[in-house]
């Protein structure tokens, strides 16, 4: 009985020095567990305010976007206006330039026009000056008195006419010259 109590007593005292080694190794995994609960609590708050300063970045990145995407819609819409407007004008200019072209048409066809009157006023004046020279008493009796000032003031007058003819005719062709 001896031995089993000596058994006994040598086996309780190994539990206990084996209790004491686990509550020991207990306590160190406490510790453990504690250190780690700080650090995960660390890293917790760490990964809070940095997702609190990304959430910040995203909501800024997210208004400096809509500000952009609306200064677009107005560029777009300015751009709309001016595109409108120009094609506006494009058709004005065209319309301009097709009036241009009928009017120097009308133009030529009035120079020649005037061209053709001036021929036939030559006409008349030189018919007028046979008339003239019909014999001595017809030629009295139906002419103007001797200086012929009618005639003069006649031919003055037909004469101007043709010089600004010409004088448009040569204005004419320089400006279609010049562009």
């Amino acid at each position: 009985m001896q031995s089993t109590l000596t058994e006994i007593t040598a086996e309780r005292d190994a539990l206990k020095a084996e209790a004491a080694k686990k509550n020991a190794e207990l306590e160190d995994l406490k510790k453990q567990i504690g250190d780690e609960k700080k650090a995960s609590t660390a890293l917790i708050e760490k990964h809070g305010k940095e997702k609190a300063a990304q959430q910040k970045v995203t909501d800024e990145l997210h208004s400096h976007l809509d500000a952009t995407n609306a200064k677009l819609r107005e560029v777009i819409d300015k751009y709309n206006t001016l595109n409108q407007a120009n094609k506006q004008l494009i058709d004005e200019h065209v319309k301009l330039n097709t009036t241009q072209q009928a009017t120097s048409t009308e133009l030529k066809v009035c120079s020649a026009k005037n061209l053709k009157m001036l021929t036939v006023s030559k006409e008349v004046i030189e018919n007028y000056r046979k008339c003239q020279e019909k014999d001595w008493v017809d030629a009295v009796v139906d002419s103007e008195p001797l200086l012929q000032l009618n005639t003069v003031k006649f031919e003055k007058m037909l004469q101007d006419v043709e010089d600004r003819i010409n004088r448009e005719e040569y204005d004419e062709k320089t400006k279609q010259v010049a562009p």
